[in-house]
């Protein structure tokens, strides 16, 4: 990795620089002048951190090889955890991560307490991509999405009488104000069975 200092003049493709590996060009023909870099195939300019395509001559920026973006968008009721592998030490992914392409990352969806995952995708550069046991590669820039609803519940005196239905949160706060509620009965039966819950 070298660091890339945007410099004036007119250089024509053919022209090397001191750095060797790519050319900087100053385009004088257009309404205002652009100065930009003619990188090699499958490099990209950096800046803090973050892949730039405008160049600015006041800047300094780092050429790096392809890397792609990850974001997270999660909805407020849960948040989105991923990781890889880097050889054998695991590296947690943060939002807006670059990762270098073909990486296999590991994603979980942590809903908020009384929530569960309702719905989830995975899209790179606007197309689904298949995740296979939490896993996917990386394939394009990627934002992964999630979507968190309540633990839906019925509650009232016992098994035999819950009377009243809502979320698993509202039949709690119920049997909190309410002693003669003894048995909530959470709804989402994929996560918790058909258990009931003693709320007394």
């Amino acid at each position: 990795v070298a660091s890339v200092y945007i410099i004036e003049g007119t250089l024509d493709v053919s022209d090397r620089t001191d750095f060797s590996d790519f050319i900087i060009k100053t385009d004088y023909t257009s309404y205002y002048t652009r100065t930009f870099v003619v990188l090699p195939e499958s490099y990209y300019l950096y800046l803090d951190g973050k892949r730039v395509e405008n160049v600015d001559s006041s800047q300094s920026y780092t050429i790096g090889e392809l890397k792609y973006q990850v974001t997270f968008l999660p909805d407020e009721n849960g948040s989105i955890e991923a990781y890889y592998y880097d050889e054998e030490t695991k590296v947690e992914i943060a939002d807006g991560d670059f990762i270098t392409p073909d990486t296999n990352i590991t994603v979980s969806f942590v809903p908020n307490s009384g929530y569960l995952t309702e719905a989830f995708s995975v899209k790179a550069n606007d197309v689904d991509v298949e995740v296979i046991e939490s896993t996917f590669a990386l394939s394009g820039d990627t934002i992964i999405s999630a979507t968190f609803k309540p633990f839906e519940a019925a509650w009232g005196t016992d098994a035999a009488n819950l009377t009243q239905s809502g979320t698993l949160q509202e039949a709690l706060n119920a049997a909190g104000n309410d002693s003669s509620i003894t048995y909530i009965k959470v709804m989402n039966d994929i996560v918790l069975g058909n258990d009931y819950l003693l709320a007394n």
